[in-house]
């Protein structure tokens, strides 16, 4: 019998890290092994957030290197990363401008003048989406950042990973949906969009689908050479990379990609777009598949980053174990806080802010990290239970199981209290559902899966879901009600 071991690397790159990680292959199970992991956190640079993608290139080189080195042969890489980071290129594939993070304060103003060249929901109507890489592109535009005449293209951050590598410069259809700049109808460029924002049509060319071959790695990108290394665009918008393996039981099920941001909707068989999704702040993300996932952005675990690194620098170096362990032994609901206050948005000593809005709110503060720990748990909990109600106001039927994946789900407290604010079923798993997304659409492109359905099942069977029971109904009803009476 041939032997069907294959290698397969997902380059995943995160708000706080980038890693490669190895999809092993037998022909049964999938395996996935973290090779090489590096910070993707912004740099302060002349008072505003940047970005060092030649940093992150030289990272990534590292982390094929040394999957090659591990494992010999690699079938294919593919790059997935958080949308909407638009890039303008020139002729040679070289930036205009160092990237600004979009964290930063260089884009802030720009979506007043968005909005006076076509207003919100007029572009809602045509794209189905509410996330925006327009800030990005009107700061060339404007002249907040250097002109457009070099431009040829403009690439999304994976786009350009990919292309770094060796690939030809192509946009993948998930990393385009997201970025307010694609017709949801026609699945083509929003060109009455673009032109209403002065943005030149040249700029923006092909668009390919999940499991389309880019190019190669050569061997002289790499340090110690090899053999080419195919380089495959997968569903480079991380959160469609991570829906395309959720474990979706039924029609009635939704889903929560929760890493540094929470991203909670549904699958559907095609975009919903209606003055009622707008309202609730719904857009259509593009998937793996011919669908759509209506789906909107909440506050993930970025409070929970934030207030471990304020811990660092003040000598407590907590693991994410730890701070779990921590908050599993505090006191429930000693202060109630909402999650997804704008003055948690941008970085900075989180546990000082949390502790300030308890005190504006006329409550007490935390007694301890561990109690802060858990009221900030807490808080994303109930932040997911109130929109996962208004995701079944908005579709117009009830959800019955709740799917988690993304590696917030390593923590089992946190699983429960979801369950717990929701008061459903919950399934935890897969932890590495963007890398594992990425595998699964490399693996479709090499002929070894045919269809996202078979991908689905064949990360379920190597990796099965945990299932969290619900809890405490009225306790939780208490919690949401004593939430809105402060915060509302």
């Amino acid at each position: 019998m041939a032997d069907r071991r294959k290698t397969y690397l997902a380059v995943d790159l995160g708000a706080s890290s980038g890693r490669v990680v190895a999809g092993l292959y037998n022909g049964s199970v999938l395996a996935l092994e973290e090779v090489y992991r590096f910070s993707t956190l912004p740099l302060e640079v002349n008072n505003t957030l940047r970005i060092d993608l030649d940093a992150f290139l030289f990272e990534i080189l590292k982390g094929i290197q040394k999957a090659a080195t591990l494992y010999g042969k690699i079938a294919s890489v593919g790059v997935d990363s958080w949308g909407g980071q638009a890039l303008p290129v020139d002729k040679d594939g070289q930036l205009l401008e160092m990237s600004h993070h979009y964290r930063g304060s260089h884009f802030s103003g720009l979506d007043k003048e968005m909005n006076r060249r076509m207003p919100a929901k007029e572009r809602y109507r045509i794209t189905g989406v509410l996330e925006s890489s327009l800030p990005r592109l009107l700061a060339h535009v404007t002249g907040r950042s250097p002109g457009l005449e070099r431009a040829e293209r403009v690439l999304f951050l994976p786009d350009y990973i990919s292309c770094r590598l060796g690939g030809r410069a192509a946009n993948e259809y998930t990393g385009a949906r997201i970025s307010q700049l694609l017709n949801a109808h026609t699945k083509t460029w929003a060109w009455g969009v673009l032109d209403k924002m002065d943005l030149p049509r040249r700029l923006f060319g092909d668009i390919v689908t999940p499991g389309t071959p880019l190019g190669f790695v050569e061997p002289s990108m790499l340090q110690h050479g090899g053999e080419p290394i195919q380089i495959v665009a997968v569903a480079s918008h991380d959160t469609a990379s991570a829906i395309g393996v959720a474990p979706l039981q039924a029609e009635s099920s939704a889903f929560i990609s929760l890493g540094t941001w929470a991203i909670l909707g549904c699958e559907l068989d095609a975009p919903l777009i209606t003055d009622a999704t707008y309202a609730a702040g719904f857009q259509n993300n593009g998937t793996m598949g011919s669908g759509a996932a209506l789906a909107r952005n909440i506050v993930g675990l970025w409070l929970v980053e934030e207030c471990r690194r304020a811990w660092q620098h003040q000598g407590r170096a907590y693991s994410f174990p730890e701070m779990a362990n921590m908050a599993s032994k505090a006191k429930p609901f000693s202060v109630v806080i909402d999650t997804n206050s704008r003055a948690f948005f941008a970085p900075g000593d989180m546990v000082s802010r949390i502790c300030r809005l308890c005190r504006d709110t006329g409550q007490r503060e935390p007694a301890d990290d561990g109690e802060l720990i858990r009221a900030v748990l807490e808080g994303l909990a109930l932040s997911f239970g109130h929109h996962l109600r208004r995701l079944e106001q908005t579709v117009g039927g009830e959800i019955h199981c709740l799917s988690l994946v993304g590696g917030a789900v390593r923590n089992e407290l946190l699983n429960q209290l979801i369950a717990n604010a929701c008061s459903m079923l919950v399934t935890a798993g897969p932890a590495e559902a963007a890398a594992a997304g990425n595998v699964i659409a490399q693996m479709m492109a090499d002929g070894e899966l045919i269809s996202t359905r078979e991908g689905r099942e064949l990360v379920k069977r190597s990796d099965p879901p945990k299932v969290y029971e619900p809890r405490e109904r009225q306790v939780w009803d208490d919690a949401h009600g004593r939430l809105r009476a402060i915060f509302e």
